[in-house]
């Protein structure tokens, strides 16, 4: 996430372009046609996971998958490698530390590298919302929208503030709190059953029909929402807020950031 994202906005993890996308994910060695399995450090549970993921379906690729998850998947005695990642040559298996690196590197010499590069995709414009947008929804009072906020209640709230004076508290006018850490199971950070997704979203009251913006501090954590929610068998359209209380915060105004 640190990598492939755009490194020129002032708002951290904003989505990157769809060539510097292409770029990263061919030094990976993915292709289109691969299956992305994504998953989180096992200390972490669930987290980064479902951004990464989101990222990959707004640039198109057709088969990624978030494991529900890595520490519950070790738990359980599957298969582990260990090693140092080194990142691979395009299309190229992907090598450890402890293997023979520099003959495979040697063989690949004079290898066209846009032979295998990922072809620079289209951004899916229908699971991403800008600011432009949110704020005219936000401003004509638009109740045919709802928005979901998965930040901590005491950030919701506006009862604690960021460290950046520039952003203020509060959240966006007419949204929903539904903190992430609520989704998940608190032993392994893992994503609740469908049947407690449902019953929480449920009580909160979100609606099935109408169409869903999902925000949180970055837009990482209302990627989490997104898969928690599809999870729950909701069909509703959903687009994350890239820029999400990081962005709204400081561009929308003190009026504009209820509490």
């Amino acid at each position: 996430m640190d990598t492939i994202r755009n490194t020129t906005s002032k708002y951290p993890f904003m989505l990157p372009s769809g060539e510097s996308f292409s770029t990263e994910v061919s030094k990976l060695g993915i292709t289109p046609s691969d299956t992305v399995v994504i998953y989180d450090a096992p200390d972490v549970g669930t987290y980064n996971a479902p951004r990464v993921a989101w990222m990959f379906r707004v640039f198109g690729h057709g088969c990624v998958h978030v494991l529900n998850n890595f520490r519950g998947y070790c738990t359980l005695g599957f298969p582990v490698t260990r090693g140092i990642f080194s990142i691979p040559y395009c299309g190229d298996e992907v090598q450890y530390e402890n293997r023979n690196q520099d003959q495979n590197r040697n063989e690949k010499q004079g290898q066209d590298e846009n032979e295998n590069r990922y072809p620079i995709p289209e951004v899916n414009s229908s699971l991403i919302i800008d600011y432009e947008e949110v704020y005219d929804i936000v401003s004509r009072g638009d109740t045919n929208i709802q928005i979901l906020d998965s930040r901590a209640e005491r950030l919701f709230s506006g009862k604690e503030g960021y460290s950046d004076p520039k952003v203020n508290r509060g959240h966006i006018p007419g949204s929903m709190n539904i903190p992430f850490t609520r989704v998940l199971v608190d032993e392994s950070g893992a994503i609740r059953s469908a049947t407690e997704l449902k019953t929480l979203f449920q009580r909160v009251g979100v609606s099935n029909t109408k169409p869903t913006i999902l925000s949180c501090n970055s837009g990482v954590t209302a990627a989490v929402l997104e898969i928690a929610l599809r999870q729950a068998g909701y069909t509703m359209s959903m687009r994350v807020y890239d820029g999400s209380w990081m962005e709204w915060g400081v561009r929308s105004g003190y009026s504009l950031c209820s509490r």
